[in-house]
């Protein structure tokens, strides 16, 4: 029988297996190790936990408006919940924030885009990427008689001389026309009776540039006799139909009826039909559909 050896702890050793007292003392280590390791772990994923239900002040007065983080999964990008309060009316909304590699970085934007311009609040929201038009707009609200009111939305940075503008876009895409010939209009919004409207003879005249352009645009392509039948109606298709829908946008009749009446001795039959559709789902003085979806609670 192998004789046991003794060692300095008292232990009999095994030659084979070594002294008990050290496998021990490694053991013992190797817990330690793996409880510090998670120990950590577990402290790192609630600091993360906490970080994320942090609730950080964007404007303080005359109207609170605080953020937190409610997303934070995607690199370069934050979904921020947005709260804004005055007394006992509090709404809320969420924005996502791209280009910004930091939590920091994306409360610095959003304060940069929480604006007080008595007696309206302005808040900035992003659509989060794309290239539609209203993918940034300001959120509107406004203090009045002790009460804090939800307005609508605008196009982003946008109010100056007490008016706002907005985008009509309803029709940004459409079958008959590139997106860049889109019948998209810029509007004229004002505020009145505590809602936002449009001002029609200000839009109409906001948009006579581009009306002017395409009118010569569609005059220099009915004058130009090397242009074959399909050209002609590719590249009127996007002037017409824009001078069209703002004629009728703008309750200018006559503006709508010419272009239209035009439109009918130019386009296929195909084409006309898209045009009529389009100009009948127009309605004046119509804001764009909301984006933003603003919760009062």
């Amino acid at each position: 029988m192998e004789a046991l050896i003794s060692g300095c702890t008292g232990l009999p050793i095994n030659p084979a297996l070594g002294d008990p007292g050290v496998r021990h003392n490694n053991m013992r280590s190797k817990l330690l190790k793996i409880l510090l390791v998670s120990t950590f772990v577990l402290f790192l994923l609630y600091a993360l936990a906490i970080a994320g239900d942090d609730i950080i002040v964007i404007m303080e007065k005359p109207v609170k408006v605080t953020a937190k983080d409610i997303d934070g999964k995607e690199p370069n990008q934050y979904q921020l919940e947005l709260s804004i309060e005055y007394g006992g009316d509090c709404f809320k909304f969420s924005t996502n924030m791209i280009h910004t590699s930091t939590f920091q970085e994306a409360i610095e934007s959003q304060r940069t885009f929480t604006r007080w311009k008595g007696p309206y609040l302005l808040v900035g929201w992003e659509r989060g990427g794309g290239n539609a038009e209203r993918g940034y707009l300001d959120t509107v609200f406004m203090l009045k008689k002790g009460k804090l009111l939800y307005l609508g939305e605008v196009d982003a940075g946008s109010f100056e001389k007490g008016v706002f503008k907005d985008w009509f876009n309803k029709f940004e895409g459409t079958d008959i026309t590139s997106h860049a010939n889109a019948p998209v209009i810029s509007l004229v919004v004002e505020e009145k009776g505590e809602r936002l409207v449009a001002n029609l003879d200000k839009t109409w005249n906001e948009n006579q540039k581009r009306f002017n352009e395409n009118r010569a645009i569609i005059k220099d392509i009915l004058t130009n006799k090397n242009m074959n039948s399909e050209s002609r109606i590719t590249w009127l298709s996007g002037p017409l139909l824009f001078n069209a829908v703002l004629g009728k946008y703008c309750k200018r009749q006559a503006d709508m009826d010419s272009f239209l009446k035009l439109a009918g001795k130019n386009l296929d039959r195909k084409s006309l039909k898209i045009f009529k559709d389009i100009l009948a789902g127009v309605v004046p003085g119509a804001l764009p559909q909301t984006a933003v979806e603003v919760i009062k609670y």
